[in-house]
């Protein structure tokens, strides 16, 4: 895949690609990680050639990841790095992401738990109409 693969830095709330310029877009943890989540997913949609295929994978909220974060921020505060946790969104639940699909348009029923920590939004854009994807556990 040598040549086929370019990494560009962007910012997910306004990506610099034109409208219809991909046949993927794939999102893997990074909605938990926003505060204009549904600018982004519209961003996401925006850059998606009709036909093609939309696949968001993000964390569902977990009882331990106070235990999890506490560490991360130790972590970092010893390495003279400053995070401020009270800044950052929490993950969406499976409702929540129903919601955020909804209210950018996508069919809430793309959205599905996807293992025991995660859920899955995913389909096809099809021109002047959506379509719903599938969802695989192995993913």
């Amino acid at each position: 895949m040598t040549g086929s693969i370019h990494i560009q830095e962007g910012d997910a709330c306004g990506l610099p690609f034109p409208d219809a310029s991909f046949d993927a877009v794939i999102a893997n943890s990074l909605i938990h990680h926003l505060r204009h989540r549904r600018l982004a997913l519209r961003e996401m949609i925006r850059v998606l050639r009709p036909g093609e295929v939309l696949f968001v994978r993000d964390s569902l909220p977990q009882a331990d990841a106070a235990i999890i974060a506490g560490s991360l921020f130790r972590n970092a505060r010893q390495s003279g790095r400053c995070i401020d946790r009270a800044g950052l969104p929490d993950p969406l639940s499976l409702d929540d992401a129903r919601q955020l699909a909804a209210e950018v348009g996508l069919p809430v029923e793309w959205v599905r738990r996807c293992g025991p920590r995660h859920w899955l939004l995913s389909g096809l854009l099809a021109a002047g109409a959506l379509q719903a994807g599938s969802c695989s556990r192995t993913v």
